[in-house]
């Protein structure tokens, strides 16, 4: 006969969105095909990520391109650069 062990974990109760920041993760976006000179906004654990493409590649940002240097948003997501590390797998961004 098998027991049970006794589960002693402090794990929450009830989840709650945007409570944990789950970082080095990939998080599938947008499709590659949606991305292009234009820009697509979409948000990530409450913070703005602006996908954009242009001669050098793709690029995500927390503000739209061309936004001067002095105006860009640095926050602690991408580590105070602006810029977020972005990998293109399987058709999505």
């Amino acid at each position: 006969m098998t027991v049970a062990a006794e589960v002693t974990s402090s794990a929450p109760k009830a989840f709650r969105p945007g409570a944990f920041a789950l970082r080095d993760a990939w998080f599938p976006l947008v499709h590659s095909v949606r991305v292009g000179k234009r820009p697509v906004r979409r948000i990530v654990h409450g913070q703005p990520v602006v996908f954009w493409c242009d001669h050098d590649g793709l690029h995500a940002t927390e503000d739209l391109p061309g936004t001067p240097a002095r105006a860009r948003r640095a926050s602690e997501f991408t580590g105070g650069s602006g810029s977020c590390p972005i990998v293109e797998r399987y058709g999505y961004v």
